[in-house]
């Protein structure tokens, strides 16, 4: 196990600690790998760090409630035009991919990009249903209305 690394991660787990109350860290001395578990509301982020390579790289793997990260973080199709609303793909643009990755970035960085990404889907599947609606039962007062209502505009 390196030093460097233990202090990086002990570093890193205090940030996490100030945001997240539930977090699990495990170390498994014959594959060097770091496992930690944040605990949040209704979702189990697993990092899998590997020391040796960490944190010139990325975690190895991220779960996101057993599923991987890049494959959480994938847009619908049908909710393409309302997430992109910046023009930045999530899948490509996360920092968590090895051509964006730098030794700066830190677990709480890739949480934030989490969020971030949370809120961005969930109010796109607002405007997507919107939409839906708008177009289904031609109401534009209403759906001013209900625009206005969740500060869509």
């Amino acid at each position: 196990m390196n030093n460097r690394i233990i202090t990086r991660i002990n570093h890193e787990l205090y940030s996490l600690y100030k945001k997240y109350n539930n977090i699990q860290v495990h170390f498994d001395p014959e594959t060097n790998i770091h496992k930690i578990t944040v605990i949040d509301k209704k979702y189990n982020i697993i990092f899998l760090i590997n020391d040796t390579i960490y944190p010139f790289r990325p975690p190895s793997f991220i779960y996101i409630n057993n599923i991987l990260y890049k494959d959480f973080i994938n847009i619908p199709t049908h909710l393409l035009p309302y997430a992109l609303k910046e023009g930045h793909c999530f899948c490509c643009d996360t920092i968590t991919n090895k051509k964006i990755w730098q030794p700066c970035h830190t677990l709480i960085h890739i949480m934030n990009e989490f969020d971030y990404i949370k809120q961005t889907m969930n109010e796109a599947f607002v405007s997507y249903l919107l939409y839906k609606i708008k177009h289904k039962y031609s109401l534009p007062e209403y759906f001013d209305l209900i625009e206005e209502y969740l500060q869509l505009k």
